[in-house]
C-alpha cells in the first residue's frame, strides 16, 4: 500500500477506504465527517465496523453526523461500537442549517462519541466550537474549520497519539492533527483534495496556543 503524501506526522492514502483500512495500524482516535444524506447511511455501518477493528482499547470514535437521521445512524454505530456521548458542536456566526422537511433552523451540529471496549481517558466538556465565523469553505464545500477541528483533537486525544480521518476530505484533520502533535493518517477517494491536504500539511507548522 503506498501513500499519496507521508511526513513524520502525517500519511495521506488516495483511494476508496474499504480497501486502506484493513490495513492500517491500530490507532487511538477516529475523528471524521462522512456525507449526511440518506444515501451515505452505510458508511456509517463502515465506519463503525472498520473503527471496532482499528481502535486500540478504549479508544474513540468520534464523527458528525446530521440531525435528519441521527437515529438510524446511532443505530449502525451501536452494531459495533458502545455509545459514549454526543458533544455538541457549535459554530458561532456561521448561517443555521435549514432541514426543510423537519422545519427547523439548527445552530449545532451532533458529534456522535463511541468507545471500542470501555473509556478510561480524560474528562472533558461536552460543548466544542469553532471560533465565530470561521465556517470554512475554502478547500471544499463540505470544510470544518481549523479552530472547531483543533479543539475536537485538544479535547478527545492526547500529544503523539495517532489519528484516523477515513473521510479526509481537504485535510483539516492531518492539518491540525500536525500542529498539535498528533500523527494522523487520512484517506481521501479524490485525487484532488488528496493534492490540496499533502499541500496544506507541508506548510510550516506553528504553535496554534490556547483555543
Amino acid at each position: 500500500m503506498k501513500s499519496y503524501y507521508k511526513d513524520e506526522w502525517v500519511t495521506i492514502y488516495h483511494g476508496d477506504c474499504r480497501e486502506i483500512l484493513p490495513q492500517l495500524p491500530k490507532v487511538d482516535l477516529v475523528l471524521t465527517d462522512p456525507p449526511y444524506g440518506r444515501e451515505y447511511l452505510p458508511l456509517y455501518s463502515l465506519l463503525a465496523s472498520s473503527s471496532r477493528d482499528l481502535l486500540v482499547d478504549g479508544g474513540s470514535l468520534a464523527t458528525m453526523a446530521g440531525q435528519s437521521y441521527l437515529d438510524e445512524v446511532m443505530g449502525l454505530l451501536s452494531e459495533y461500537l458502545s455509545y459514549h456521548w454526543i458533544i455538541a458542536y457549535l459554530t458561532p456566526g456561521a448561517q443555521s442549517a435549514q432541514l426543510w422537511q423537519k422545519k427547523v433552523n439548527t445552530f449545532w451540529k451532533p458529534i456522535l462519541w463511541y468507545i471500542n471496549g470501555e473509556y478510561n481517558g480524560k474528562w472533558i466538556g461536552d460543548v466544542s466550537k469553532s471560533l465565530p465565523n470561521d465556517n470554512d469553505k475554502t478547500y471544499h464545500k463540505w470544510g470544518q474549520s481549523i479552530s472547531g477541528t483543533s479543539d475536537l483533537i485538544i479535547r478527545l486525544s492526547e500529544l503523539k497519539d495517532l489519528i484516523l480521518d477515513p473521510f479526509l476530505g481537504s485535510g483539516t484533520t492531518c492539518y491540525c492533527a500536525k500542529k498539535l502533535n498528533r500523527k494522523c493518517i487520512g484517506i481521501e477517494i479524490e485525487e484532488k483534495y488528496c493534492e490540496i491536504s499533502a499541500n496544506r500539511c507541508r506548510q510550516e507548522v506553528f504553535n496554534l496556543g490556547v483555543i
